[in-house]
């Protein structure tokens, strides 16, 4: 068994942004690497009780606890991402039954329930488009000095021949004089 590998699986498919099928094997494979380290603590324990504890018995026991620790610390972070990204799931609709555990369908189903309580007392509002309304955005080019602008909270001061990404309603005075050119529409 090579110790680590089945961390370093599960971490990778936590650092994705898409749920994936549930890992079964890398969970199982830590959950014995963590049984086969508490075995070797215990043994070390044992060692410890018999004789006077050395430098080296301590070392071992500190490793193999902060290993098992470690291995620990990587499932809960598994568990807890699938389920943000189960939780999620509640907005973009997608089908995702297939990829998740019993438990998981559970816990899906519970939050969208949850959600949909929650949620009906805001009937008008959209809730499943996150995303900003880009045709409300623009990129452009200035064509020549254009001063200083005012976006939201900042100041902007556009100089000529520099890209912009602003709101279209902050410069819609530059389109019209001619001192922009829009890039992106």
């Amino acid at each position: 068994m090579k110790f680590g590998k089945s961390g370093i699986e599960l971490l990778n498919d936590c650092k994705m942004k898409v749920l994936t099928p549930i890992n079964k094997i890398s969970l199982q494979k830590i959950e014995s690497e963590n049984n086969l380290l508490e075995e070797k603590m215990k043994e070390v324990r044992e060692k410890a009780e018999r004789n006077e504890v050395s430098e080296k018995l301590s070392t071992d026991y500190f490793l193999l606890k902060k290993f098992k620790e470690r291995n620990e610390r990587i499932r809960i972070a598994y568990q807890f991402s699938r389920c943000i990204k189960i939780q999620n799931n509640y907005f973009k609709k997608d089908k995702i039954q297939h990829l998740l555990s019993d438990e998981e369908n559970k816990h899906s189903f519970q939050s969208k329930q949850i959600f949909d309580e929650y949620f009906s007392e805001f009937g008008i509002l959209d809730f499943i488009d996150e995303d900003p309304p880009l045709n409300n955005f623009v990129q452009i080019l200035t064509l020549d000095n254009c001063g200083v602008v005012l976006d939201g909270n900042d100041f902007l001061e556009m100089k000529k021949n520099k890209l912009y990404f602003v709101k279209k309603k902050n410069i819609k005075h530059l389109i019209d004089q001619g001192l922009v050119k829009m890039i992106n529409t």
